[in-house]
């Protein structure tokens, strides 16, 4: 949150044009809300949504066997063939 967007806007900050082509690159809007709609401000159709939580009941150790299980995998069954 800002608490002061007025003085912000006083300062007369600029984005760094590498900034601005990191965002470009990945089809990030760089002007509007957080759908990039410029019209209408409370309008977030299309706005970037976090990933979806983990099923309940994943413990650490399944949630972080999903993350980097499949390395470890590859490596037993390797160790099985030899």
């Amino acid at each position: 949150m800002i608490e002061a967007p007025l003085a912000i806007q006083d300062q007369n900050l600029t984005i760094p044009q590498n900034h601005l082509d990191a965002c470009a690159a990945q089809n990030i809007p760089v002007k509007g809300n957080a759908a990039g709609n410029t019209v209408d401000l409370f309008d977030l159709t299309g706005e970037t949504l976090p990933p979806v939580p983990l099923p309940a009941g994943f413990t650490a150790r399944g949630s972080n066997g999903c993350r980097y299980g499949t390395g470890e995998i590859k490596a037993q069954k390797e160790t099985k063939t030899a």
